[in-house]
């Protein structure tokens, strides 16, 4: 009898130890997951602080939030998502990882606008590698900029003829119309007049377009072409960019005006030439027509690039023809590209050329 008792304690003890590791192997976890593994779950939050809705995300433990589209907000560029209200420290979505609930909060810059209706986009400093390693742009290499602000859109027929008081333009359309048959000289301005002031080694005249903005905007800013560096990094979409071939999209019907989708290729037909800026898509910061349209004049100086990584390049000190970016209504796919540079001599005038203004950060 004692020996019938003994093996059904040690019978019942071994059922109890099974009992447990069943138990322990069966539970459902906080989140209901029964796999025996206790698996967390957190929320991500976005506070788009005054910007379109950004939907929340439910992350596992240890893993990476995914990058949402970025908010958008009128009158205002997104800047980053940060980690706290005081926008300190900027989330990274490719490093940082969940390990609790967490709301992100968005960082805005405000656009400036400007007399007769300038608006400029500010774009945050930022790494990224420039040109394409292709049969026409064969070298790339790795560029550092500071902040700063560029045209939201290229400057238009009525803009020009607001500062320098006639419009030279072949396509006399229309106000909102991209002004053209404009030069490098006429926008810098010449030795013929007086001195304005000194930007990237380039001199910028009295006579010239971006000095007499200057004036009238009374800002204290000194505006002027933007180097090419940072016309192509801002063409790219800055921070934000989704590396699209043009800018804005990798469908270049969606952002562009080029020879294959103007309303019509006969000359002397309403269609044909220039289209009225900012009726294409913008790109990831919120500019209009940095591919297509009117090929835009930049500060530089054309050369051949070197491989080596630069910080806030303006180019070689000398040179015959100055770099143009962007392609043009005239243009194939191919010279839309954001990483596609031609150049013109600066004193030549064309029906395919204009520019948009940039101005340092303070």
């Amino acid at each position: 009898m004692k020996v019938f008792l003994k093996y059904l304690v040690v019978a019942a003890m071994i059922f109890s130890a099974a009992v447990v590791v069943s138990s322990c192997g069966d539970e459902d976890d906080e989140n209901g997951n029964g796999n025996g593994d206790t698996t967390f779950t957190f929320t991500v939050t976005f506070n788009s602080n005054g910007g379109s809705e950004v939907a929340s995300q439910t992350v596992k433990e240890g893993e990476k939030a995914t990058k949402p589209n970025d908010p958008t907000r009128d009158g205002f560029a997104f800047d980053a998502w940060y980690k706290e209200t005081a926008l300190t420290n900027v989330w990274d979505f490719d490093t940082d990882v969940v390990t609790a609930d967490v709301t992100l909060h968005a960082k805005w810059t405000e656009n400036e606008t400007h007399p007769v209706g300038f608006e400029m986009v500010f774009v945050q400093g930022g790494k990224f590698t420039m040109g394409v390693d292709d049969y026409w742009n064969y070298t790339t290499f790795d560029v550092t900029l500071d902040s700063y602000s560029i045209g939201k859109y290229q400057v238009t027929q009525s803009q020009w003829a607001a500062v320098m008081g006639s419009n030279p333009s072949y396509f006399l359309k229309g106000d909102n119309y991209p002004v053209e048959t404009v030069s490098w000289n006429d926008i810098v301005g010449t030795s013929s007049s007086a001195v304005g002031y000194t930007v990237n080694e380039i001199t910028y005249y009295q006579n010239g377009f971006c000095y007499k903005y200057s004036q009238l905007a009374g800002d204290g800013k000194q505006y002027r072409l933007p180097t090419e560096a940072e016309w192509e990094f801002a063409a790219r979409g800055g921070n934000q960019t989704n590396n699209y071939i043009y800018s804005g999209s990798d469908n270049i019907d969606d952002v562009a005006w080029y020879w294959g989708n103007i309303p019509s290729q006969s000359s002397g037909n309403p269609g044909f030439g220039t289209q009225p800026v900012g009726t294409k898509l913008p790109n990831e910061l919120g500019i209009y027509d940095m591919s297509g349209n009117v090929s835009e004049l930049c500060g530089d100086w054309h050369s051949n690039y070197t491989s080596t990584a630069k910080t806030n390049p303006i180019g070689p000190t000398s040179g015959s023809a100055r770099v143009m970016r962007g392609g043009n209504w005239d243009s194939n796919a191919r010279n839309c590209r954001v990483a596609d540079r031609v150049s013109n001599f600066p004193d030549f005038r064309l029906r395919i050329i204009g520019f948009r203004l940039a101005c340092s950060s303070e």
